[in-house]
């Protein structure tokens, strides 16, 4: 019986980046600006046959440049062999033609070798580095902006959660707390938003809010919290997940310095996934919450 031999052959692979720069980053309307495309390959291959593509923004036109196509806006060159380490460069020069910003893209859109890390002609959206782009405005700051065109764009994979999976049979209740004016004066009157959310699985049932007035702001109104000593109270019946329920009420600055408003949840079913209701509000479980002012003299 012959012995037969396999030999295996790896296809050559080249590493293309490209990147962008430019002579004026805020040029006049009408002032002509150089910009310079890099290609550069990584290796470890020879890459060759390689084609750039640059669709230039509206009212950003094309002036001039060496071994550069220019057609309907759309600019190219092409590099025939690119060794391993080794880099070309192409100059060109563009000029705004209205006031605004410009963010103009390129990319790579054909090698003859497979890239390890990127694909041509994928769009210049994905964040792959054989892509690049390079933002400009023009020096009166004003317009609109103009970004070149991404027709060819392949879709990107949809953003995936970092959050673990709610339990089905927990809540994982949150507060936040905001004001109308973090610097009021004396005698100005306060407006607070009090926010409960649930990012867990379950539905919460019986779910009360505290929130403790600082010195030197007496409550004013509220349609959703009463007053209980020097501290409001309210709740909601249920809070579906993924649902909020906001309270919001009035008080009013009536003397300088410092205050903090600290505010908790007393109640809640069933348990919370990473807090415990009515433990304090200065354990940093996320079940609380609390917001600093400073009211300065007229």
């Amino acid at each position: 019986m012959g012995v037969y031999e396999f030999q295996l052959t790896s296809q050559p692979t080249a590493d293309l980046s490209l990147s962008l720069q430019v002579s004026n980053r805020t040029p006049n309307p009408n002032q002509p600006i150089s910009y310079i495309l890099i290609v550069t390959n990584n290796g470890p291959s020879p890459a060759t046959n390689v084609i750039w593509q640059n669709r230039l923004p509206d009212n950003l036109t094309f002036v001039g440049g060496d071994n550069v196509s220019a057609t309907n806006g759309i600019l190219s060159g092409q590099i025939g062999s690119l060794t391993s380490g080794a880099s070309a460069s192409f100059t060109y020069q563009l000029r705004p033609t209205q006031s605004g910003r410009y963010v103009n893209a390129a990319q790579v859109t054909f090698a003859d070798q497979p890239d390890p890390d990127s694909q041509p002609d994928s769009g210049t959206g994905d964040g792959q580095d054989d892509a690049a782009a390079i933002e400009i405005r023009t020096a009166n700051g004003d317009g609109p902006v103009f970004v070149s065109a991404n027709p060819n764009q392949v879709p990107l994979p949809p953003l995936q959660s970092n959050q673990p999976t709610p339990d089905p049979n927990k809540i994982d209740l949150s507060l936040a707390l905001s004001v109308s004016n973090r610097s009021p004066r004396v005698g100005d009157l306060l407006t607070y938003t009090l926010v409960v959310s649930n990012r867990g699985g379950a539905t919460a049932s019986t779910v009360n809010v505290m929130v403790y007035l600082p010195n030197g702001q007496p409550f004013e109104s509220s349609d959703s919290l009463t007053p209980t000593g020097e501290a409001l109270s309210g709740g909601v019946n249920t809070l579906a997940p993924g649902a909020q329920a906001v309270f919001i009420y009035k008080t009013r600055a009536t003397q300088p310095g410092a205050a903090i408003t600290r505010a908790q949840i007393r109640q809640a079913s069933p348990p919370d996934v990473d807090s415990t209701p009515d433990n304090g509000t200065e354990n940093g479980e996320d079940d609380t919450a609390q917001i600093s002012i400073r009211t300065v003299s007229n």
